[in-house]
């Protein structure tokens, strides 16, 4: 039987909204052209790219170089919440659940387009990337982020919310780790469901 839901953790930049600009593509530009020009290592990153956590733990100074031209990129950018974020967070809200969320991008543009948009006042903790703390798929945002809200880094049951394979991983690791129990959440199921709702409260 599953218990009490400790803490929902959910991510940014595709699953509570978009930030628009083809992140992906330009983080993993960058980190092709830090190692080719100043560690002369040449390579596609195509295969190891989703462990990201690997290449801050390996290149920590290349890191603060790409965190630093990312971060200006995202602030330029335009930002969309997604309408069903308020449905979802206030569902978490009504049932006694802190939520969090974890996100690889910059906490100055989660922060801004939350509370430009109203959502913020039902985030309990915003854990963005930052130098000294292992991006996503690492568990270690989410110890973090489960430290400062429930006082303990291991919980016993959590949600993940997201919408791509880091996401998924990094709950995982965290699960191993901490030895506790969770449910993944996709974001594209969360749309699908709030907008049947919509549909059938217009149909009744």
């Amino acid at each position: 039987m599953i218990g009490k839901v400790d803490i929902a953790f959910i991510d940014f930049d595709g699953t509570l909204g978009k930030i628009m600009i083809n992140n992906y593509e330009i983080h993993k530009k960058k980190w092709i052209n830090v190692l080719k020009e100043c560690y002369g290592v040449k390579t596609n990153l195509s295969p190891i790219f989703l462990k990201l956590h690997l290449l801050y733990e390996k290149f920590p100074e290349a890191a603060m170089y790409v965190y630093k031209e990312l971060d200006i990129l995202e602030m330029e950018a335009e930002v969309r919440i997604y309408g069903y974020s308020f449905d979802l967070v206030k569902l978490l809200k009504s049932q006694n659940i802190p939520c969090v969320v974890v996100s690889n991008n910059c906490r100055a543009v989660i922060k801004k387009s939350l509370e430009k948009s109203g959502l913020l006042q039902f985030i309990d903790y915003i854990q963005s990337r930052e130098l000294g703390i292992k991006p996503k798929p690492a568990p270690d945002m989410l110890r973090k982020a489960a430290k400062i809200v429930c006082g303990r880094s291991d919980v016993d049951y959590f949600l993940m919310i997201g919408d791509n394979i880091n996401d998924l991983e990094a709950a995982f690791n965290y699960s191993v780790l901490s030895q506790s129990s969770f449910t993944f959440i996709w974001a594209r199921d969360i749309c699908k469901i709030f907008s049947l709702e919509k549909e059938n409260e217009k149909a009744g």
